[in-house]
């Protein structure tokens, strides 16, 4: 394999949890901000009691998948720097995904 396909793959494994959380954060707050916009416009405030678990879900997808990718960076031997880059990406975004998911809980949807 040549080496500049290898640094893409390992490029790409490194920032795969940050990518995956950039994606979770954008879905969450376009959905959020779509149906706040179109309950204060139809007056309907059912309509974010239905978003409500499928963004549980996704959120709760997202945190997998980035857990998924944590274990098996720290499956692999601690030798290198891109290891190491590959748990501290993980973990960040972990942190990320649950600290962007903590308003699904705990505050109104719509102000």
């Amino acid at each position: 394999m040549p080496a500049n396909d290898q640094l893409l793959k390992s490029i790409a494994k490194g920032s795969a949890p940050l990518v995956v959380w950039a994606a979770h954060f954008f879905g969450v707050y376009v959905i959020v901000a779509a149906a706040c916009t179109g309950a204060a416009r139809d007056g309907i405030h059912g309509r974010m009691a239905v978003l409500g678990m499928p963004l549980i879900l996704l959120s709760a997808l997202a945190l997998g998948v980035v857990a998924t990718l944590l274990w098996q960076a720290l499956r692999r031997p601690h030798n290198s720097l891109l290891t190491w880059a590959r748990i501290g990406g993980a973990l960040l975004a972990l942190i990320a995904i649950a600290w962007t998911s903590v308003p699904l809980l705990i505050l109104p949807p719509c102000p």
